[in-house]
């Protein structure tokens, strides 16, 4: 978790997961804003592959976060 909150005030996210209930595990311990891909459930709107490109190229999202089954 240290990772995520080094230089955190630089990014809009410190990391981007691929469920809102991985991204909870993450804000909670942090107290930094994750980007939760998909939602819950999946259905919520998810950024396109370009605009979350631009959010790394822009540094506004720290870190990806898998969920190990390689959905990125």
């Amino acid at each position: 978790m240290k990772l995520l909150q080094k230089g955190a005030s630089t990014y809009t996210w410190v990391a981007a997961t691929v469920s809102a209930q991985s991204s909870a595990t993450y804000q909670l311990a942090t107290d930094q804003l994750v980007m939760d891909i998909g939602g819950f459930t999946g259905s919520d709107p998810t950024p396109t592959l370009s605009a979350f490109k631009k959010y790394v190229r822009q540094g506004k999202i720290h870190y990806f976060i898998s969920n190990g089954r390689g959905s990125f």
